[in-house]
């Protein structure tokens, strides 16, 4: 994926974020849960993330669901950190397809993603994805947002 192609999916993602939030909300179509563990580095220095902020971004409309506040974490700088948590696909009907996940703000860097992506999830069965996170060599104090893209597949009805 070039530079342009990222600056585009970024400013998709935004945008998208924009319009979920100005327009009316609609039944959330995903929920999650998640948990973490807190360590503090020994020499007292560290990147205490106090919540991660999920987002979904529906692919095919460009709308945004913003899926709750999940419990943060605690870490050391420049150093890697495994983030639990599941997507619950409430839809009877439909499988969906979750496409991507990203990392946004704290300049914390999404290194892998367990399973690997794209991930098809059945009309109500849930998921659970681990997130391998850097987080910056510096201290930081305040939350992350993770980006969710995902696409519905109207055409297979289970």
């Amino acid at each position: 994926m070039n530079k342009t192609s990222i600056a585009m999916l970024v400013i998709g993602i935004i945008a998208g974020f924009l319009i979920g939030i100005l327009t009316s909300p609609r039944i959330l179509p995903l929920l999650q849960t998640a948990h973490s563990t807190t360590t503090i580095a020994p020499n007292g220095y560290y990147d205490n993330v106090t919540n991660v902020n999920i987002t979904y971004y529906d692919m095919q409309t460009g709308k945004a669901y913003f899926g709750g506040a999940l419990n943060g974490f605690v870490v050391r700088p420049d150093s890697p950190y495994f983030y639990n948590f599941s997507v619950v696909y409430k839809n009877l009907t439909y499988n969906e397809t979750i496409e991507n996940i990203t990392i946004l703000g704290g300049n914390f860097k999404l290194v892998g993603v367990m399973p690997v992506l794209p991930q098809n999830i059945l009309p109500g069965t849930s998921k659970a994805f681990t997130l391998e996170i850097a987080s910056p060599n510096t201290t930081y104090l305040g939350p992350i947002s993770v980006a969710v893209l995902y696409k519905i597949d109207y055409r297979n009805a289970t």
